[in-house]
């Protein structure tokens, strides 16, 4: 139960992962270009989409800034590896509260000019900060299921 609990996770993080290229999509498919405003409305949700802060590919730009797509790879990367580990991931507020701090700390950094927007520093910082929070949502989900089997 457990092993299929973790490869839906897995599966759902997947397609929204894959939705963050759907750009590059729409020069492999020109039909799918018909969804293309619905799928980018979606992530505005999320992100701010700031152009200047858009990680450029061959075939476009990614749909979520650079810190979102290092969030959104730190949560896929811990799903995948959570398919493979047995123990159960333990959360830990002081790394939650580290990887936000990073966050704060460029974003701050860059606001008061002392360094520019680096796409790098902020990928890297929203990795961090996406694989920590990957064990809260993680968590969460098991509580979740666990709350729906005792139900039944």
């Amino acid at each position: 139960m457990r092993l299929r609990i973790k490869l839906l996770i897995f599966i759902l993080i997947s397609i929204w992962y894959a939705g963050i290229f759907f750009e590059c999509l729409t020069k492999l498919y020109p039909e799918s270009i018909i969804i293309f405003p619905f799928i980018k409305k979606t992530y505005s949700l999320i992100c701010h989409q700031e152009h200047g802060k858009l990680i450029e590919l061959n075939c476009g730009h990614l749909l979520v800034c650079s810190r979102c797509t290092g969030i959104y790879s730190g949560i896929l990367l811990l799903s995948i590896v959570n398919l493979f580990i047995k123990k159960e991931l333990h959360t830990n507020l002081k790394f939650l509260f580290m990887s936000a701090i990073l966050i704060i700390i460029d974003i701050l950094l860059v606001s008061l000019n002392i360094y520019s927007y680096s796409k790098t520093i902020a990928f890297v910082t929203g990795l961090f900060f996406g694989s920590v929070l990957f064990l809260y949502f993680y968590k969460s989900l098991i509580n979740l299921f666990n709350e729906i089997q005792l139900d039944k």
